[in-house]
């Protein structure tokens, strides 16, 4: 599991949450090679939004939060297959709140790529 996710046992999404895996469902038909990355809810977004994708089992992903320039402003990253939900609360990598604005969410898992807008409001 990558240093930059965990497991938690949570009902009832907190802050702190920024970034944990808050759902995980793991998949262990191995003939699955679908990569998709749902609509985070809720959007638009003030504080917190959660962000659920399905990935092949046991691949490595990467979703990045951009600006529409391209600009990374949040990464996460695991190797944990099947659906998972996270939380993201509009900060960037280095703990600052990202400003108001449309945001790309990408998902990179199995040589595969998906991509979703959002909007955080402040």
């Amino acid at each position: 599991m990558s240093a930059k996710t965990r497991l938690v046992p949570c009902a009832i999404p907190q802050p702190e949450t920024e970034g944990l895996i808050l759902e995980h469902n793991a998949r262990t038909d191995s003939r699955l090679t679908t990569v998709t990355l749902f609509q985070n809810l809720p959007n638009p977004f003030s504080e917190q939004t959660f962000i659920t994708f399905e990935t092949p089992p046991g691949s490595e992903w990467l979703l990045r939060v951009e600006r529409p320039d391209g600009a990374p402003v949040r990464t996460f990253a695991g190797n944990e297959g099947g659906i998972i939900t996270l939380a993201w609360s509009g900060e960037d990598d280095a703990g600052g709140k990202a400003e108001s604005g449309t945001y790309i969410c990408r998902l990179e898992a199995g040589g595969r790529t998906d991509r979703r807008k959002m909007t955080l409001m402040r």
